[in-house]
């Protein structure tokens, strides 16, 4: 039975609250939730659910394949009490899912074949975010799905164990059709994840926790209208949806948890602490395992951005741990999801001794390219905007490089993403030592503040050619579909 809390009714002036470990409303001094006329049907947002879990799919044995498939449908969800929201999910017809997608597991070396059918109202593509694979193979605005087709990427998994995600890239409509609800995880496995007595139980002792915020119109359903000023400065939500939930609950055993965090937001920085400020361990961020875990209070992901972190409940019994969200431009501030801890059982009680080698071995003198993001002339890259018919750069098979990538928008926000393959961060700002928690293993998104600039190191192992070139973008989505984007080949 679906326990059911409900929002007391909150005024179209600032608040600032979170829910407190007994589900009551209590006061909260920090950011505030900003609420406008439009969004008065949170007053009757439907929360204290237990968390969903995407269910997990690992394809099936086809000719010396694992095939996926996945269906784009439209769909519809209870967010709101009396309201039913439209949405676009993934396999809704098989997993019952009402936004969202299945978490993929693939495992390295595995060939793998993920077919794409698409039969929502428009076109759209598919990207693997974070995926090593060949152009062809990547799902960018190259690869369009129309209503009715499918698209197919056919590859073998040859990168590091990581939480990866995928998410359409229709140019020009990224952020509208992940605003509607579509996105899924990948988790990548190998013989490193595998052999390391870390929490690995999907669904029990590791936890995936897609995190998103949505803006309500009167009548239940999402509202995307950005203005040309939220275009450029974000446009942000009203609620923090926690796979696809608003202040969900979850069991946990008591023990080590693993938590498995993607900031699948169109334009907002969230920040992650518990309620009782408790330490945890980030042990991995986009693309793989950092070099050894890192121990922190809180957590700070920009848009695309992932982290893994485990905490240690091995002395909550019967508790109820707060997970804060709080977005950093917003100022919208919630519990993302209460975890209630199982009493008397602990499969897991310590980190492992034994973590993986870091290989990665920064080169000096090696070929430079700089990337300006912003400038003069706006949301550009390098003075250019995107366009399908341009190639920007062209960069080596197997050549690393390093990428100079800075921010000179004036107060604007920004990332930088590559498609094709990760990067190392060597220093933000000019030092080593600006480099966060999850930014010291191998990434594929990496956040600038504004007038900030990182050095990035990196190496492309797979093919693209000027037909399916890799994309580089800022991952807010409005920027991207605002033209922040380039393409690159590699050959």
């Amino acid at each position: 039975m679906r326990r059911r809390q409900f929002i007391k009714a909150l005024s179209t002036t600032s608040l600032g609250w979170f829910m407190d470990r007994r589900g009551a409303l209590s006061d909260f001094s920090g950011p505030v939730t900003r609420l406008t006329t439009k969004t008065k049907a949170l007053s009757s947002a439907i929360t204290g659910q237990r968390l969903f879990i995407p269910p997990l799919y690992a394809g099936e044995a086809n000719n010396g394949e694992q095939q996926y498939n996945l269906f784009l449908q439209p769909s519809e969800h209870q967010l709101i009490q009396n309201r039913v929201t439209a949405t676009w999910a993934v396999n809704t017809e098989f997993s019952q899912l009402p936004m969202l997608g299945p978490t993929l597991r693939l495992q390295r070396g595995d060939a793998v074949n993920i077919n794409y059918f698409n039969e929502l109202p428009e076109t759209t593509t598919m990207h693997g975010h974070g995926m090593a694979v060949p152009g062809p193979e990547d799902g960018g605005p190259h690869q369009r799905i129309a209503p009715g087709t499918a698209w197919s990427a056919q590859y073998v998994v040859d990168q590091s164990a990581c939480t990866n995600w995928y998410h359409p890239h229709e140019m020009g409509k990224t952020a509208e059709h992940v605003y509607h609800g579509l996105a899924g995880l990948i988790i990548v496995e190998d013989a490193d994840s595998q052999a390391l007595a870390l929490p690995s139980e999907y669904g029990f002792d590791d936890i995936p926790l897609v995190i998103q915020d949505r803006r309500f119109g009167p009548d239940g359903q999402f509202d995307y209208t950005p203005t040309n000023q939220e275009i450029r400065q974000g446009y942000f939500g009203d609620a923090i949806l926690v796979n696809g939930q608003i202040i969900p609950h979850q069991d946990v055993p008591q023990g080590l948890v693993r938590l498995r965090l993607l900031n699948a937001s169109n334009s907002e920085i969230w920040q992650f602490q518990f309620d009782d400020a408790r330490v945890f361990s980030v042990i991995a961020g986009d693309n793989g395992f950092l070099p050894k875990p890192v121990d922190a209070r809180s957590l700070t992901l920009s848009p695309a951005e992932r982290a893994e972190i485990v905490v240690n409940f091995g002395q909550d019994r019967h508790a109820r741990v707060a997970l804060l969200v709080s977005g950093l431009r917003s100022g919208l501030a919630q519990v993302g999801v209460f975890l209630d801890v199982e009493a008397g059982y602990a499969p897991i009680e310590q980190m492992p001794s034994d973590w993986p080698e870091d290989n990665f071995r920064a080169t000096p003198n090696l070929p430079v390219r700089t990337f300006d993001l912003g400038g003069q002339g706006g949301l550009r890259i390098n003075g250019q905007q995107m366009n399908l018919n341009v190639i920007n750069e062209q960069v080596p098979l197997g050549q690393r490089e390093l990428w100079r990538v800075r921010s000179s928008m004036g107060m604007m926000h920004h990332n930088f993403h590559v498609h094709g393959g990760g990067f190392h961060v060597l220093t933000r700002n000019g030092s080593k030592q600006n480099i966060r928690a999850h930014e010291r293993g191998e990434k594929d998104t990496v956040y600038l503040a504004p007038n900030d600039e990182v050095t990035l190191e990196v190496q492309f192992n797979h093919r693209a050619d000027s037909a399916s070139p890799y994309m580089y973008h800022c991952h807010f989505l409005e920027h991207e579909d605002a033209g922040m984007m380039g393409q690159f080949t590699v050959t």
